[in-house]
């Protein structure tokens, strides 16, 4: 097997990786370092989804399945985002300031393959 410099480091709580290979070793690597987190993502999405919006996890599996996704550009609720307002209103995001910025919203788009096939 070839040799990688991959690696997991968790530094204030978050985990980092670096990974590198073929995009078959990156995905491999990513499942294997971050495996519990991914586990643990996708029940907690899985519960909140069920409660929250009353869609069984077997909706997103069928929409994977058929190479769908539900894209949104700006907030899930329908508001603009604004990034002063937020930054006052969460200081400890202070450090974000240069990669944030004002997005207006728009609606839920399905998308998929067959859009890009057509």
């Amino acid at each position: 097997m070839e040799k990688y410099n991959t690696f997991k480091v968790q530094v204030n709580g978050w985990d980092y990786v670096d990974l590198t290979g073929t995009a078959q070793d990156i995905g491999f690597w990513h499942g294997y370092l971050l495996g519990d987190q991914i586990k643990n993502t996708i029940e907690s999405i899985a519960l909140w989804s069920k409660e929250a919006l009353k869609l069984d996890w077997s909706f997103y599996r069928e929409m994977a399945l058929q190479g769908m996704s539900w894209f949104k550009w700006g907030k899930s609720c329908g508001q603009p985002f604004y990034a002063d307002k937020f930054l006052e209103e969460r200081i400890e995001y202070a450090w974000q300031k240069p990669y944030l910025r004002d997005y207006e919203s728009y609606p839920w788009v399905k998308v998929g393959a067959s859009n890009w096939l057509k």
